[in-house]
Formats: structure tokens, sequence, C-alpha cells
């Protein structure tokens, strides 16, 4: 059955609505080993209301409002072409890839090891002595985490969230570390995500919160299931 034409003004029809404009006012990254943790499915309650992190996921701190948090996709794409055409006959996405970027701004032991990428759960301070050090391997090994980034927008009842689980990292890039009068220390790190075997995937997103209402599902363009 052919589906009715939509009649009416531009303004009836032009489908905008500023409700579903989002900004995410406040930002959380956690970060998990992998393939120890976890995976999530839900990232709620069973109200919708209250967020539910498993303990082992644990937060770097706070990060530089200025760069935010930056997600680079990149897609793969391959084209084929044919003898007297001028433009691609065919295109197939071969593979598409994901990077989160972020500055973290909290001297801290988890930052440290992401931004160097070692592990230093074996470092402790002597007896009696409060000063730890570790030295950096010629040749780091690859390590990987689950990667959990939470986006707020709004607050309180109204408040909203954006999330992004990526179930396999790994850190591909660093900034350089700048020591400054005015400015604090930070540890600029890029993480790529890879497909991990027991999701099947590199991402999964979630909608959810407190604001996320049966209304503004359908606003989005979701329905809700009945049963």
């Amino acid at each position: 059955m052919t589906a009715p034409n939509q009649t009416g003004t531009f303004d009836a029809l032009k489908g905008h609505n500023s409700d579903n404009i989002r900004k995410m006012l406040e930002m959380a990254v956690f970060l998990a080993p992998y393939p120890t943790a976890p995976t999530l499915s839900t990232i709620t309650d069973a109200t919708g209301q209250n967020l539910v992190i498993p303990d082992v996921y644990k937060s770097v701190g706070m990060t530089s409002k200025d760069e935010g948090a930056t997600w680079t996709p990149n897609l793969d794409i391959s084209e084929t072409g044919a003898y007297g055409y001028g433009a691609p006959v065919r295109r197939d996405a071969q593979a598409r890839a994901l990077s989160l970027g972020f500055t973290m701004l909290e001297s801290k032991r988890l930052v440290f090891e992401v931004y160097s990428g070692i592990d230093l759960s074996q470092v402790k301070a002597p007896v009696g002595k409060t000063e730890v050090s570790w030295a950096a391997p010629s040749r780091p090994d690859t390590r990987y985490w689950r990667c959990l980034a939470i986006g707020r927008d709004g607050q309180g009842a109204n408040s909203i969230y954006h999330v992004e689980f990526l179930p396999k990292v790994t850190l591909t890039d660093v900034s350089e570390l700048t020591w400054s009068e005015t400015d604090p220390e930070s540890y600029g790190v890029t993480l790529s995500a890879e497909v991990d075997p027991t999701m099947g995937t590199a991402q999964r997103t979630f909608w959810a919160g407190p604001g996320f209402s049966v209304e503004r599902l359908t606003a989005m363009g979701f329905a809700q299931a009945t049963a």
C-alpha cells in the first residue's frame, strides 16, 4: 500500500523540533579492564531513572572543558568504476572505525596508566616513605580497556544521558605534556575502538535518563514496546 502524501504548509511539514537539540553540558569517562570487566546491555535501573555502572568501571576524573570529547568516525569505502562512466557505479562500505579523544586533568594512577599505556597496579610507596616511581618501558604492550562515556544534558528530573559504550579500546595517540605556570598538567589521549568478539560490535549507543520520557522517545522517532 502506498503511503499517503503529506499535505500542508511549509511550517506544518518542515519537521523542525528544537527540543531535539542536545548539548552535553557534563561528561564522565569510565574505563575497565578488558576482557574481564562485564559488557553493558543497559545503562539504567528498572525505572530508567538511575544510572547503573559496574564497580570495576573507574572514572578518569575531570576532563578539559575546551577540548571536550571528540568522536571521530572513519568510513572505508570501496568504489567500482566502469568504462564510460564518470562516477563510481558501485560503492561498498568495507569498514567503519571510531576513535575517542579527550584530555584528562587529574594526576592519578588510572590517568598515568592510560596516558603511558602501562600497568601500575603493582607500584607501591616504600614502607615509611610517601614516594612512588616507575620506569617507562622501551616497548610498551598494547593494552585494552572497556570504555564508557556518559554525557548529560539538563539537570535533575530533566536529565538526558547520551552514553557511548566501546567494549574494546586501545591507546593510539597521546598529546604533549606541558609544564606551565598558567595551565595545569593535562593528559590528552586518543582511544580507538575495535570489535569485541563477545558483543560482536565496537560501539553500543544509549539514550536514557529521567528526562527521556515517552514524549521524548516519540519526538526522536522511536516507539516503546507494548509487551
